[in-house]
């Protein structure tokens, strides 16, 4: 998903927006609605679903769906492409689509992005990078103790993973004996001109790409406004928007919802209700998601690290 929607923002120039603009953050948002309606539809494991993944990655079909962003209004709709005519393999889809054109406010309970953040045993991401400039990056997770079945007498939590799976056979990512549920996991490792460059990633549940896109844009778009400090373009505030199905049973939605940490100024606040965002305002640094990266300098050669002050996060150098 992430690939996704940074293919979709391709098609604009962000720079020119200029950071956490009103113009920027609301382009980053319709593309990612746009990418969480094709998540909820084409994304399962490709051992049983034959996923068209050449196409929901194919740059054409980038420019197509980028076409949909209507600059001066929020989308009200979940709808995915159709990704079939960019795929080479793929040519039916015999699975429920994301079709709801005018998906209006959230009545109900919202998604929780991460039902188990703060708790003992939670989400983390470990990007580390060598002197001879090996990149390694994970996102463990998975087997929470005061949620997981324990096995036996061994003391091992078995996967909670599960709960992501769907129990409706219309749906490409539904409970299967032996299948992999559809994840959030997004451990990401970037080249630059075919060379290792950075290693990003961040906890958070349904958060964890929203994070990641929006970090990564602040540190490769605005480079020149952080450098060489990589913290700080980690603690520029950030969006989140819940206009999908979330990944955990129940699978609530929160259609249209976008909230905004406390330190983005009014004016864009307003300036994004005015365009049709139902916006809301959370706690400065009050994000979910907590980006985690390293970097190798490609002026100098030396290595960054930035940690996010969202969570207990530690650049640490060695």
């Amino acid at each position: 998903m992430l690939l996704e929607a940074l293919n979709i923002l391709e098609n604009f120039d962000l720079r020119s927006m200029k950071q956490n603009s009103p113009e920027y953050l609301h382009t980053v948002v319709e593309a990612l609605k746009l990418a969480y309606a094709d998540r909820d539809t084409y994304y399962a494991d490709p051992a049983f679903v034959r996923v068209p993944g050449e196409g929901l990655l194919s740059k054409a079909y980038a420019k197509e769906r980028a076409r949909l962003i209507d600059p001066k209004h929020a989308s009200r709709a979940f709808v995915a492409g159709n990704p079939l005519p960019f795929d080479g393999q793929v040519k039916e889809w015999p699975y429920w689509v994301a079709n709801i054109t005018d998906a209006g406010k959230s009545t109900g309970p919202l998604p929780d992005p991460e039902p188990v953040s703060g708790a003992s045993k939670d989400t983390t991401h470990i990007a580390v990078i060598d002197r001879d400039g090996n990149i390694f990056d994970s996102t463990p997770s998975g087997g929470w103790i005061s949620g997981a079945v324990i096995l036996g007498n061994t003391g091992i939590g078995m996967s909670v993973r599960g709960e992501q799976f769907w129990l409706d056979k219309t749906r490409a990512a539904q409970l299967r004996p032996r299948a992999r549920p559809r994840y959030t996991l997004t451990p990401s490792i970037v080249l630059r001109d075919g060379q290792p460059f950075m290693a990003i990633g961040s906890p958070g549940g349904d958060n964890q790409d929203q994070t990641i896109l929006q970090a990564f844009l602040d540190v490769v778009e605005f480079w020149p406004d952080w450098y060489p400090n990589l913290h700080e373009a980690f603690e520029w505030p950030r969006v989140q928007t819940l206009h999908f199905f979330g990944s955990f049973w129940p699978h609530n939605t929160g259609f249209n919802r976008l909230n905004l940490e406390a330190n983005i100024p009014d004016a864009v606040y307003n300036d994004l209700q005015a365009r049709g965002h139902d916006v809301s305002r959370i706690k400065a640094f009050g994000m979910n998601g907590c980006a985690t990266a390293v970097l190798i300098d490609p002026a100098t050669g030396n290595r960054i690290a930035g940690a996010d002050r969202r969570r207990d996060c530690y650049a640490i150098a060695y």
